[in-house]
C-alpha cells in the first residue's frame, strides 16, 4: 500500500483582517478549557467531581522568511497597530480578525477555515544572524487571540 502522506505540504492562506500575509508557519492554533473542581457535602465519596470551565484561545504564532523587498512587513504592522507614539491623539487600538484558509493541493478551493477574533499582535520576533551558518532570516509576530471559530 502506498504511503498516502508522502511529501504532503499543507496550502494555506493567512488574512490579517482584508490583507493577505505569506507565511511560511502557523503555530500555536489552540483552544484550552479550565477545569473546575468540587466535592458534594454529605457524600462518602474521596473522589472531587470536575466540570468544564471558561475556554480560552493560545497565541498564536505566524513566521514568514524576513525577504529583502519588505524585511519588516510584520514589524510595521506592529507600528500601525500602535499608532504614532510622537501624537498622542493617533494611538488608536483596535483588534483584527484573522482568517487561517486550508486549500486543496491545486489552490482551488478552500476546505477548512478557522476564524481568530479579536487579535492584536503581542509580540515580534527576528531570528538570529549568523554569518558562518547556512540559515534563512524569518521574523514572527505572536498574536493574542480572543476567540476561535471553525467553519467550512
Amino acid at each position: 500500500m502506498a504511503d498516502v502522506y508522502a511529501g504532503v505540504n499543507f496550502r494555506y492562506k493567512v488574512l490579517f483582517g482584508s490583507d493577505e500575509l505569506k507565511c511560511s508557519k502557523v503555530t500555536g492554533l489552540e483552544v484550552d478549557s479550565d477545569t473546575i473542581e468540587y466535592r458534594e457535602g454529605g457524600t462518602s465519596s474521596q473522589f472531587k467531581k470536575k466540570l468544564p470551565g471558561v475556554y480560552s484561545a493560545s497565541d498564536v504564532t505566524l513566521e514568514r522568511v524576513a525577504l529583502t523587498d519588505s524585511p519588516t512587513k510584520f514589524l510595521n504592522m506592529l507600528k500601525t497597530q500602535a499608532g504614532d507614539s510622537a501624537d498622542p491623539s493617533s494611538l488608536t487600538f483596535s483588534k483584527q480578525d484573522v482568517t487561517i484558509q486550508l486549500l486543496k493541493e491545486d489552490f482551488s478551493a478552500v476546505t477548512k477555515v478557522w476564524k481568530l477574533t479579536g487579535c492584536f499582535i503581542k509580540g515580534y520576533k527576528l531570528s538570529d544572524f549568523d554569518a558562518s551558518g547556512s540559515d534563512v532570516v524569518f521574523e514572527s509576530i505572536v498574536l493574542s487571540v480572543d476567540t476561535v471559530e471553525e467553519g467550512s
